[in-house]
């Protein structure tokens, strides 16, 4: 099966190298139409004839942009009488840049560079594979009876892993270098894409400079308080999440252009590059995760060493969430204020640097903050399991704890490793044609999902059978399974248009602003009914047929093809990219109409990804909240008791955390938003700007939202941290435990339901905008905007944010567990 994917990825870049592309329209004679989709020699012979020109959108349409600017056009040059300066009344000519022909040269130098880094990728890749494959038959061959063949079980499954993930990178970097090589489209796409880079760029600098520093004293507490080992992991996870993350936002901007580029052609061209390109990032993603955690089983030998290793990943994911989330929803009001209120300042323009700040944020938060959040939740999910079979003598387990004897720790290994390559399967079910629907593209995704889904079946069964695990444990994996589908399919009702709750929402938009908001709340509360009693109904059946251990499974089962599900959530910012260079650039109106199709399933599949993302991240909370109460020796996950009178009181403290969590990113988007819309309005006083002879420092604007980001993001991160410690070393462990309990199920409920509201807030106003209930520029519209300017804010602040908090918690509780124990004692 990895083979034959890799053979596809193969293929699949010599379909994308060889499709032909247009050329740019830099003058109006030489423009020539590679796909002869024009017969250039009918219009010679015929005057009357349609002019090629004419079916191509300028970069700026003439009819909107005169309109909102008061501009006239003089020939093909563009007269501003007005804009946001009285010295700004120039000429700007539509079809050349002086900057263009300098960022395509050295956009192909760095494509050149990048063909080469990922060359020498694979071919380390390629040896480590090898390597890992004699690795693993050598310790199977070791074995000379079946007992001792399981008596190997973790350090056979550790290795197992290890090459499955080089396989799996491998397979990534050869598909990787395929999309790199295809044409990246015209100049002012790649003028577009640099803009994006370059304000990605300087987010990460900026925020990794706090977040070094913070990982750095944290290393040296974990050294001193627990052990050199747990200090290392924690390192090692730190930068693979790190890497994860400026790898996923780099690719993704890479991928962009190249997606509106392949729109030239086909929308399956479009559809096949942006989602293989999110399935590229999501192999790289687990693979690493999973890459490191066995390697770190089978040098350390000992698993209360890889807590260290999850909670390197959970800090990392905590800021990119938490500081992504206040960043990205601080651009989205700036680039509102500014457009909607200021009518100087154009919406679609990319001198306007809100505009690149807005867009920036949904690559911060879509693709880097959701890569270390599923890779989060997966490790997260591995580590629980392993650390409650290491941790009691468990009775549907054939063999005690042994690091070399139990089963236990070798079956999560096995269950993430297969799923993957399921999930890669499932990958190449997504194909369409050009006449498909939005409704018909949505069926190809749960065709997807259910191949996957179907596929890693079998193996589960069969790996629970060979290691001699009692068969209750595949029903809680096949539970947890099948819980995280009904929470994908739940989230498509609750975000598509073509459902009544978004009908119901768009509807309510006719009548007043506040019985949208209302309707769009009413929504969200709604779509909780489900998924809460799926997760209810799997909980109660884990614990009665495998107690905590099967908890611990069924989150692993559920994660198991997180490779797909992180595709689905990564397609959706790819795909709004492509539509916003689509939107600038100097493209035919086929060309606008694919990617705003693209647009259109992104945003659904983005909300299934989140849905997906908060409840996995409840099931593996939980899961870690045993294994809390496992390596105290508390038990199993029973803390209600009567007899102490702190478990109540710890109980209701826990589940007012989520809401302050909330309050406080909330509080903090408006003053995020306000430096960055004071440097648009000193960049629009600039001529040389708004001629067009020079570029806006986007950089520049970027440093001081995330400066200020920065800053309102200390005390959110501080309570995570301080209350579990707090807790745990002063008033007690079962208080502790009541603490991650009430965060968990309030957490899960308000974050659910802030989401979806913001989801189906979103897509009415994208039904409003496709032309029903009086389309753009009716009130029904201007409506929309308030509840979608709400919604963005409960998506992006509460709903994906307060999954990290109650992970990040839980993993907190087991790191300093063995401290609260020998103090307690």
């Amino acid at each position: 099966t990895l083979f034959r994917s890799i053979w596809s990825f193969r293929s699949f870049g010599r379909v994308v190298m060889s499709q032909p592309q247009f050329t740019a329209f830099d003058d109006r004679d030489s423009a020539i139409d590679v796909n002869e989709q024009y017969d250039l020699t009918q219009q010679a012979n015929d005057p009357d004839a349609a002019d090629p020109w004419d079916d191509h959108i300028n970069f700026h349409d003439r009819d909107s942009y005169t309109e909102e600017l008061g501009a006239t056009f003089d020939g093909d040059d563009l007269v501003i009488h007005e804009f946001g300066a009285a010295d700004a009344k120039n000429t700007v000519d539509l079809r050349t840049n002086t900057n263009l022909a300098g960022d395509t040269m050295l956009y192909s130098q760095r494509t050149v560079q990048q063909r080469q880094l990922l060359k020498g990728l694979s071919i380390i890749l390629l040896v480590l594979s090898l390597l890992s494959t004699g690795l693993f038959i050598g310790i199977a061959a070791s074995s000379l009876t079946v007992v001792e063949l399981l008596g190997k079980a973790p350090i056979l499954g550790a290795s197992f892993g290890f090459w499955i993930s080089c396989l799996t990178m491998l397979a990534a970097c050869i598909g990787a270098s395929k999309v790199v090589a295809a044409s990246p489209g015209s100049s002012e796409m790649i003028g577009i894409s640099e803009a994006l880079r370059e304000g990605s760029m300087a987010f990460v600098r900026r925020e990794y400079l706090f977040m070094a520093l913070f990982i750095f004293i944290v290393a040296i507490l974990v050294a001193i308080l627990l052990h050199t080992f747990t200090a290392i992991a924690y390192l090692i996870g730190a930068l693979i999440a790190a890497a994860v993350i400026v790898s996923g936002m780099h690719f993704s901007i890479l991928v962009n252009l190249r997606v509106c580029a392949s729109a030239q052609t086909s929308l399956n061209a479009a559809l096949r590059l942006s989602f293989l390109s999110s399935v590229i990032i999501s192999m790289s993603v687990v693979g690493l995760g999973l890459c490191g955690l066995s390697t770190l089983l089978m040098v350390f030998r000992d698993v209360d060493h890889l807590v260290g290793f999850g909670f390197g990943i959970s800090s990392v994911t905590l800021f990119a969430r938490l500081l992504g989330g206040i960043f990205a929803k601080g651009a989205h009001v700036a680039h509102e204020q500014l457009t909607k209120l200021d009518a100087s300042i154009p919406e679609l323009d990319p001198r306007n640097p809100a505009l690149i700040a807005d867009h920036l944020g949904t690559n911060v938060v879509d693709v880097g903050g959701a890569s270390a959040d599923f890779l989060e939740s997966v490790m997260a999910g591995i580590i629980a399991a392993v650390t409650i079979a290491s941790k009691s003598d468990l009775k549907y387990l054939n063999y005690s704890w042994n690091v070399e004897t139990d089963s236990g720790v070798a079956l999560p290994f096995y269950t993430v490793s297969w799923g993957m390559l399921c999930a890669i399967v499932g990958a190449f079910v997504v194909r369409t044609t050009d006449r498909a629907t939005v409704k018909q593209l949505l069926w190809k995704f749960r065709l997807g999902v259910l191949a996957a889904a179907t596929l890693i079946v079998l193996p589960c069964a069969i790996l629970v059978l060979v290691l001699d695990v009692s068969f209750t444990v595949f029903l809680c994996m096949l539970l947890g399974l099948l819980c995280g589908i009904v929470a994908l399919l739940n989230a498509e009702i609750f975000s598509g248009s073509q459902y009544p709750p978004v009908r119901s929402v768009a509807t309510a938009s006719q009548a007043s602003p506040s019985r949208f908001v209302e309707q769009g709340l009413a929504a969200g509360i709604y779509s909780c009914l489900i998924p809460i009693c799926c997760l209810a109904f799997t909980l109660f059946v884990s614990l009665l047929v495998a107690g905590d251990y099967g908890i611990a499974m069924a989150a692993v089962g559920m994660l198991s093809i997180v490779v797909f599900n992180l595709s689905m959530n990564i397609f959706g910012p790819i795909s709004d990219h492509a539509k916003l260079i689509s939107s600038l650039s100097d493209v035919m109106v086929t060309v606008r109409s694919r990617t705003q199709m693209l647009d259109s399933v992104g945003s659904v599949t983005l909300a299934t990804g989140r849905d997906f993302s908060i409840t996995s991240a409840t099931l593996v909370a939980v899961a870690l909240t045993a294994a809390y109460c496992r390596n105290i020796e508390l038990g199993a996950l029973y803390i209600t008791d009567p007899s102490d009178p702190l478990i109540l009181p710890s109980l209701f403290l826990g589940s007012l955390l989520p809401f302050i969590f909330s309050a406080l990113n909330f509080s903090a988007v408006g003053k995020t938003a306000e430096p960055l819309v004071a440097e648009v309005r000193r960049l629009y006083n600039d001529p040389a700007i708004l001629r067009g002879e020079s570029t806006p420092d986007y950089p520049r604007c970027v440093k001081h939202p995330i400066k200020r980001a920065l800053q309102h993001c200390v005390l959110p991160a501080a309570i995570c941290m301080l209350v579990p410690v707090f807790i745990g070393l002063v008033i007690g462990p079962k208080s502790l435990a009541g603490l991650l309990i009430g965060s968990i199920i309030t957490g899960y409920v308000l974050a659910l339901s802030t989401a979806n509201s913001g989801s189906a807030w979103d897509s009415a106003r994208q039904h409003i905008e496709a032309g029903f209930y009086g389309g753009n520029g009716s009130e029904a519209y201007k409506t929309s905007l308030i509840g979608d300017e709400i919604g963005k804010t409960f998506r992006d602040c509460s709903g994906l944010s307060i999954c990290v908090l109650l992970k990040f918690m839980a993993m907190v509780a087991l790191l300093i567990s063995p401290v609260i124990k020998t103090i307690h004692d």
